[in-house]
Order: structure tokens, then sequence, then C-alpha cells
């Protein structure tokens, strides 16, 4: 670091002295050429008249305004430079020049510490510390294990020597002696088994907290870019299953909003509510498809039975609607809810598709609830991901 502070000095000494000398040189052109043209005037207008007559006098007066004209020029050059250099255009140029040539190499040095001092020192400390906490519990089983063993056997030892005494007495209870001891063991083992197996869980769980902390921030961009890779896909199936299913072709790729919104409409006034929803999505416009929900109320389409609505036509309405919960939310919230209950497990396509766009929408409403955890609709959030998650757990099982 100071190596390349000492440098930008050198640096900057070198631009002031560069500076300076072209100034001078500039400056002493300059007045050079003046200077020349005014002594040649008054040697054209001076010596002609007097040469024979006043040499020696005109010599020295010619003389003196030469060095008097010097003087001042050179009081005139000084205080010019002085100016320049203390100017502030010229200081910030220079700290400009100064800070380019340091920035790089101060980055390049911090990241090469970085990389080279600290992640390596890290993740060593983190190794040793899980090999500790791995010995240490391996040593602390082993040796509760050793002791318990210990006290099983000495027990066992002192009542053998206890019954002795006593054999021809006790020989006819000498069978239910035995049943007790054998349950009795038993008991002793299943105690033991239950605290070590209790003990175990509690210091696995400690692990798993730690670890999971760890693992979690790699997997999540993982699970990411899978997410967005498997939405796609299932978008793509389902557009293609809804295409499959409808009865006739859906035009609405030359049409306008406009256009596509007064077909959408004139199909709900003659009662078609799965041709309306089905070009609405199929239109790939969110503002189409809130449209459609926020004329038709949802017990209007989700109030029947059996839903007016086929699975593919569902499944594409609770991807797309599940897309952004930040605005119009209670209306979104609301037919997810009533089309999450509509699914039919049973149906081809949405046993296929169902786990994923049922994780995409969970996804979502995690997102909704960290950006605004204090919002109105927060507790339906909740109740609609752990109903998501049954469904979805039910599905894989």
């Amino acid at each position: 670091m100071d190596r390349m502070v000492a440098e930008g000095h050198d640096r900057n000494r070198q631009l002031q002295e560069h500076l300076s000398q072209q100034l001078t040189q500039s400056l002493s052109n300059t007045l050079s050429n003046r200077m020349d043209k005014i002594v040649r005037d008054e040697m054209k207008k001076t010596i002609p008249q007097t040469v024979t007559k006043v040499l020696e006098p005109v010599t020295g007066q010619l003389s003196n305004t030469i060095a008097a004209k010097l003087t001042a020029v050179e009081g005139t050059l000084k205080e010019n430079v002085t100016k320049i250099v203390k100017s502030k255009n010229t200081t910030d140029a220079i700290g400009r020049a100064a800070a380019e040539a340091l920035q790089g190499p101060i980055q390049a040095a911090y990241k090469e510490a970085f990389q080279s001092i600290v992640l390596p020192v890290f993740e060593k400390g983190c190794q040793s510390m899980f090999q500790q906490i791995n010995d240490s519990f391996k040593q602390g089983t082993h040796e509760y294990i050793q002791q318990l063993e210990s006290h099983l056997k000495n027990k066992k030892m002192r009542e053998q020597d206890a019954r002795d005494p006593l054999v021809g007495q006790l020989q006819q209870m000498t069978d239910s002696f035995q049943s007790s001891t054998d349950q009795l063991a038993s008991s002793v083992t299943a105690s033991v088994r239950s605290e070590v197996q209790q003990q175990l869980h509690m210091i696995v769980g400690n692990l798993q907290e730690s670890i999971l902390a760890q693992v979690q921030r790699v997997v999540k961009g993982e699970v990411g870019m899978a997410m967005k890779e498997q939405q796609a896909v299932v978008t793509s199936s389902i557009m293609q299953a809804m295409r499959s299913a409808a009865g006739t072709p859906i035009p609405t790729a030359h049409l306008d909003y406009q256009a596509q919104q007064a077909n959408v409409l004139q199909l709900l006034q003659q009662g078609q509510l799965n041709q309306a929803f089905q070009q609405a999505l199929s239109a790939a416009d969110l503002n189409l498809v809130l449209y459609v929900c926020e004329t038709v109320d949802s017990q209007q389409v989700f109030g029947q039975a059996p839903c007016p609505l086929i699975q593919p036509v569902l499944l594409s309405l609770i991807q797309q609607l599940s897309t952004n919960l930040a605005t119009r939310s209670e209306l979104k919230i609301s037919y997810l809810e009533d089309a999450v209950m509509n699914l039919d497990h049973s149906d081809p396509v949405t046993r296929d598709h169902m786990s994923s766009v049922l994780a995409q929408v969970r996804q979502k409403l995690f997102q909704f609830l960290q950006l605004d955890p204090h919002s109105p609709l927060s507790k339906r959030a909740r109740r609609l991901m752990m109903m998501l998650q049954g469904l979805v757990n039910h599905s894989m099982s």
C-alpha cells in the first residue's frame, strides 16, 4: 500500500513538473516573440535619427528599457504559473489521476488478501470445529455405554452373590425370579435406549441446524434456477393440454386486448365459463385473466358441482394468478383458495403437473409474506401454504 501511495505521489510530482515546463516554455516563446517585435519597432524609430550623434546614450537607454521589460515579464510569468499550479482545476485533475491510478491496485490487493487469507482460514476453522464436535460425540457415547455395561455387570454379580446362599430355600421361586430379572433387564435397557436416543436426537438436532443454515444458502440458488426451468416446462405442458382439451381452436394471437375482452365478456354472458377462462388464459395476459375474475364471482364458478372449469384450465389459472401476488392480492388469493380445492387428483394432467404448480404457488406465497408480513391477508396466505403442502404430500404418497 505504501509503495502504491509513493508511486501515486511520484506520478503527481512528474505531472506537476511536466505542466510547469510546458507553461514556462509556452510563456517564454510568446514573450520572446512580443519582445522581439517591440525592440525592432523601437530601433526603427530611434536608431536612424540619432545613430551618429547619441549612440552611447541610446545604447544605455535601450539596455535599461529591455531590462525593465524583462523584469516585468518575469514577475508576470511567475504570478501566472503560481495561479495555475494553485488552481482548483489543476488540483482536481491531479487528484483524479491519482485516484484512477490507485483504484485498481487497491481493489486487487483487497480481493487477493480475502481469497488467499480469509477464506482458507474460515474454511479450515469450520472443518476443525465439525471434527471436534464429531470426536466429542463419539467419545462421550462410547464412555456412556462402557459405564452402563459395567453398572449392569456389577449389579448382576451382586444379585447372584446374594442369591447363592438361598438356592436351597428359593429353588421353587427360581423361574419366577428369572422372569422378573429378564423383565427388569428389558426395562432398564429400554430406559437406557430411550435416554440415549433422546440425547442423540438433541445433539443431531443442534448439528442439523448449524449445517442446514450453511447448506440452505447453496441450495437456494440451485432450487431457484430449477424452479424457473420447471415452471417454463409446466406452463408449456398445461397450455398444450388446454389446447388439446378445447373443442374448438382459440384464436387469440391476432386479437388486441379490447377484442379479446369483448369475446370473453360474450362467452360469460352466454354462460360458457370454461371457454371464457380458457381464452383469457391462452392469451397469456394477466390483466385479461383478472378481468374475468372480477367479472365473475368466485362462488358462481366454484359453487357448482361439478366445477365447470376443466383441470388444465384450473392448473393454468392457479399458475398465472400466483405470478405476482403483490397487486390485487385479495382477489388472487380468494380465487387460488377455491381453485386449489377443486383440483381432481385422479385426472392425468393434474396428477402429472400438480406438484410442480403447487410448489411454485407456495414459493410465491412465501415471497409475499416476506415482503409484507403484517398484511391483513397474511393469515389467509399462511393457511393456503399449509393446504398446498398437504396436497403435495398427498400426491407424493
